[in-house]
């Protein structure tokens, strides 16, 4: 527009603009710079395609679990678990949707979030809430309803002093109708009272009302909202942390074995010891969980993925060389249960509740990807739910097959890989390749951790609206993230080294944290 069109412009609207209030002004232009601000800041976060958050999905969801099937066939039988792995394929895939289609109409991007409105209802937007009138003693008055039937947006113009023929007539006629920007109109204003007695105290100071006040109703929605957000992020916050514990603890179980028999590493050696490896992950750990975001994740999910299907290949190999390896004694027969239901049978349930369980990350998965919708979404379902499936029951039915019921030997710790001999080169190579996938898929569950801390300490510092962001991982700073990614790999490889038994922590954790997440919040 040239400089002379848009002056001729401004002469024809400089009645109308002269009237305009400067706040309103200056609130148009924070909301156009606001709006500036969350548009950049969405074309960082909008990276994900569909097959990146396919391959996302896919290593998110095949972790540790994998390595725990054998035992859940064995607790559950060989037939019911084949059924129950097909079972919860569909149920985790119908969960997901449920997700997306909340995320969608809630506008929410956390389960904790989703869940909380889902439950409570949308918190009511500032615009919709009472608005007081100040009048021009400076009390608030009841709503107008002269503002009320206003469409939203518009505004009353009221920019000069009263003249004192206004004054007299008690009525603001400062914008006559033809001139008065849409749905304004000419506001009653109260008359001015003569000056009051010099000797008389003055009046107290009327108190102070909120512009926009909140209903009690909605106080109380705001209560309860918070305190479903917080107990769904601490299932989340518990469930994911207790899986990086184990993802530690398969690494610190699987290397010394490697490196003795490849490199001849003597069993003494500190390179072969338990401690090195709780350590030396820690540090790949740290530096993965560092990143701002999923999408960053893309190539090494790819690799992630390759080497437990590598490690799936190797299973059914050895099957196939071998058949029965479980013959440790002499005359030692395989056991195998098919069909009988035991004791055990729900310990199957919470395993495949964590083996399947990648919902709390659904949420933040849903809001990367590129023009996001439910039915995009569950297109990266459909590419990853059957290969997963397909994995977990090639994994569950040979690895059963190949020990019997000493996949339930204290001395496996419900891994079918400790079953294994550590001089057998293909399973040693998978061992290797298991640290590989496990520094893959160990960030992408990670910065979920982090994305919990981070919201715990906002919330505890009292910035809850900045906490419950869509965009918050984008608005991190740096030193944050390094600090918050030190603290959460440190403690979990501690914990790792002090507690062996992986099969006891995917069921515990799977009964209370998986079935929650993966059942309950969807449902």
């Amino acid at each position: 527009m040239s400089f002379s069109s848009q002056n001729s412009m401004d002469s024809h609207s400089a009645p109308t603009s002269r009237r305009q209030s400067s706040i309103a002004r200056a609130a148009s232009s924070l909301r156009a710079s606001a709006a500036s601000a969350v548009s950049a800041v969405e074309e960082q976060i909008e990276v994900g395609t569909i097959g990146g958050t396919a391959l996302n999905t896919t290593c998110n969801v095949i972790g540790a679990g994998v390595l725990a099937l054998p035992l859940a066939a064995h607790n559950a039988g060989l037939g019911w678990a084949i059924i129950l792995v097909i079972v919860m394929a569909l149920v985790g895939a119908f969960a997901a949707y449920v997700i997306f289609v909340g995320c969608d109409r809630s506008g929410a991007f956390f389960l904790n979030e989703v869940f909380a409105i889902a439950v409570v209802g949308r918190p009511v937007a500032a615009d919709e809430r009472p608005i007081a009138i100040p009048t021009l003693k400076g009390s608030m008055a009841p709503e107008s309803p002269l503002i009320s039937q206003q469409p939203r947006g518009s505004t009353v113009a009221q920019t000069t002093p009263l003249t004192p023929a206004e004054r007299a007539s008690g009525f603001d006629n400062r914008c006559p109708e033809a001139q008065c920007p849409q749905g304004a109109t000419a506001v009653p204003v109260a008359k001015e009272e003569p000056a009051a007695d010099a000797r008389k105290p003055p009046e107290p100071a009327p108190k102070t009302v909120s512009h926009q006040s909140v209903p009690e109703g909605e106080k109380r929605r705001q209560q309860m909202r918070l305190t479903l957000s917080l107990l769904i992020d601490i299932v989340v916050f518990c469930n994911n942390y207790a899986m990086l514990a184990v993802y530690s603890r398969v690494i610190i179980d699987s290397i010394p074995p490697v490196l003795v028999q490849f490199l001849r590493v003597p069993h003494s050696s500190i390179w072969a010891s338990e401690e090195f490896w709780c350590i030396a992950p820690g540090v790949i750990f740290f530096g993965l969980t560092s990143v701002r975001n999923m999408a960053e994740l893309k190539w090494s999910s790819i690799l992630g993925i390759a080497t437990i299907m590598f490690a799936a290949l190797a299973i059914v190999i050895e099957f196939g060389r071998f058949g029965y390896q479980g013959d440790y004694t002499p005359n030692d027969t395989r056991r195998v249960n098919t069909w009988a239901i035991h004791g055990t049978f729900p310990a199957t349930l919470a395993t495949l509740t964590v083996a399947y369980s990648y919902h709390f990350n659904a949420p933040i998965f849903y809001h990367e990807l590129e023009d996001r919708s439910p039915r995009k979404m569950m297109q990266t379902v459909a590419i990853s739910f059957p290969t997963i499936g397909t994995t977990y029951l090639v994994v569950a039915v040979f690895g059963y097959l190949s020990f019997g019921d000493h996949v339930a030997d204290g001395s496996a710790g419900g891994d079918v890989i400790n079953n294994y001999l550590n001089t057998n080169t293909l399973i040693n190579a998978v061992r290797l390749g298991l640290f590989f996938h496990f520094a893959c898929v160990y960030p992408v569950m990670s910065v979920c951790v982090r994305h919990s801390f981070h919201r715990f300490a906002l919330t505890a510092i009292g910035r809850r609206e900045e906490a419950t962001h869509p965009d918050m991982p984008a608005r991190v700073p740096r030193a944050v993230i390094v600090a918050e990614a030190f603290l959460i790999v440190a403690t979990a490889c501690a914990f790792a080294y002090f507690y062996g038994n992986i099969g006891q922590l995917i069921v515990f954790v799977g009964a209370i944290c998986g079935a929650t997440i993966m059942l309950t919040v969807p449902g």
